[in-house]
């Protein structure tokens, strides 16, 4: 369980679970949107976890160890709610016409290392953020370098099946976006 919290101003106990995923969408897997939004290694979806919030983490409120941790609240009367954030990625130039629900989500595109390497870098400047930098702005990063000292660390990546997050500076413009090994 993520989070007991207290509505102070209706007195009301909260279960809260709180999420914050990227997902990249992969057309080819279905004509249903939802079930096409995957991790960008392809381990995990969307769908899964939504999956794994109402079978798994959401009943959680009911185990009996649960009851002792709660003891003087009556569990039967907690609500639940979910805080789920994401950061989605279409694939790269796509005309792709996504759900209202999904498009205030989108925060890039991706594409696989080959294409990225047929771009122009001249005057560009990237950066590789760590996992836990992902949710970060892009002009926040301090390190900027061009495109040829990146090539063999990327492509490492792309060896060991590992898709990368990527930021480009292009004097004020900022993207941000994934080269996936698939």
């Amino acid at each position: 369980m993520d989070f007991i919290i207290k509505d102070l101003v209706n007195e009301e106990i909260v279960h809260m679970e709180l999420a914050y995923k990227f997902y990249l969408y992969d057309p080819t897997l279905s004509d249903d949107q939802l079930l096409n939004w995957i991790g960008p290694n392809r381990n995990d979806s969307l769908n899964l976890k939504l999956d794994k919030l109402k079978s798994k983490q959401f009943p959680l409120i009911n185990h009996p160890s649960i009851a002792k941790l709660l003891s003087g609240l009556n569990v039967e009367t907690i609500s639940q709610s979910l805080c789920f954030m994401a950061s989605l990625y279409l694939p790269y130039q796509s005309d792709i016409q996504i759900k209202r629900s999904f498009r205030e989500a989108i925060q890039g595109f991706y594409l696989d290392f080959n294409s990225f390497a047929l771009w122009n870098h001249c005057n560009k400047e990237y950066y590789i953020p760590s996992k836990t930098e992902w949710g970060n702005d892009p002009s926040t990063a301090a390190h900027w370098s061009s495109y040829a000292p990146l090539t063999s660390s990327i492509k490492a990546s792309m060896e060991e099946r590992r898709s990368i997050m990527c930021w480009q500076k292009q004097d004020d413009l900022y993207q941000s976006f994934f080269i996936v090994w698939w």
